[in-house]
């Protein structure tokens, strides 16, 4: 697909990327490289980011909770509903990661990768080494909207109704 063409229309089998690594990449970094490749100009999450920007710029991002002494972390509506649907031993997990990394994004046990410019991926693996967050950086702040495993990823990359 390219950049204007119409999405499919519902009901259509979208192609799965193989889930599994290739050429010797271990399963975190093919995941990684599925996102980023996602994230290019006429795929599933490039256009899903155009609607999360237009959500980022009518203000539906909420803050985290707790000190943000070095940037502003914030996150949309779908983030905190993936953020509700972990057990509460992984919300407990989640809750402090996010805090230590509204402290400190850059310390070296989280693993924050800009993936293309504006959209940066966060390996957890306070949670497991098969959760994600997915977040773009607009208006002076890291939007949080994404959150899950591969499998809820392939759900959430889907374009909505």
């Amino acid at each position: 697909m390219n950049p204007g063409d119409e999405l499919p229309a519902p009901g259509f089998d979208y192609p799965q990327v193989p889930m599994g690594p290739v050429d010797g990449e271990n399963f975190e970094d093919a995941w990684d490289h599925e996102i980023e490749h996602d994230a290019s100009p006429g795929h599933l999450l490039a256009r899903r980011l155009v609607r999360i920007d237009e959500d980022i710029d009518r203000g539906l991002s909420t803050p985290f909770s707790g000190p943000q002494t070095s940037v502003r972390c914030l996150a949309l509506p779908s983030f905190w509903k993936q953020f509700q649907a972990l057990n509460p031993d992984q919300r407990s997990l989640g809750e402090r990661t996010f805090s230590d990394w509204c402290e400190d994004p850059w310390r070296e046990d989280l693993e924050l990768v800009e993936l293309k410019a504006d959209l940066w991926l966060l390996q957890l693996p306070a949670l497991s080494s098969r959760h994600r967050a997915l977040a773009r950086f607009r208006h002076e702040g890291y939007h949080w909207f994404f959150l899950g495993t591969r499998e809820d990823y392939q759900d959430f990359r889907k374009p909505g109704p």
